[in-house]
């Protein structure tokens, strides 16, 4: 739904940030975390390196190897998310609610109204229940 405009550009953006406290104890302990590739890549991952550098990689499935596929632009030390204080549950809680609650009033700027099926989704979504993608896979009516 991302095709849709800032609105659901921003919504996902706020909500893909839910939870990365894995990645950010792998970064931590000096570990890689793979991530999903630009689409200009099928079949590879992004390997983010905790001092900023990211690599598009492919798993060569005879080996179990990793061979890189292109080298991106390295993270500048101020991008490093994985360095920065974690989001408490309250505040991610919080910010969910926002995201929920604007997304709501643009819908409604729309002059659209959320069914019943929709509002739950989103209470869900708030409570941290689903996530965004699982939002979106849901017929939305």
């Amino acid at each position: 739904m991302s095709d849709e405009g800032p609105l659901w550009s921003d919504l996902e953006r706020d909500l893909a940030r839910d939870d990365d406290s894995a990645a950010r104890e792998h970064l931590l302990a000096c570990n890689p975390v793979y991530v999903g590739a630009p689409q200009a890549w099928p079949g590879c991952v992004m390997r983010l390196h905790p001092d900023g550098r990211r690599e598009i990689v492919q798993l060569d499935q005879a080996t179990g190897a990793f061979s890189v596929v292109a080298e991106l632009d390295q993270l500048p030390p101020e991008a490093h998310w994985w360095r920065r204080p974690a989001i408490d549950p309250k505040e991610r809680g919080e910010r969910r609610r926002r995201a929920v609650e604007f997304a709501r009033a643009s819908v409604d700027l729309e002059g659209f109204t959320p069914s019943a099926e929709v509002e739950a989704l989103a209470a869900r979504v708030i409570d941290g229940q689903i996530d965004l993608p699982t939002f979106l896979k849901h017929p939305l009516r």
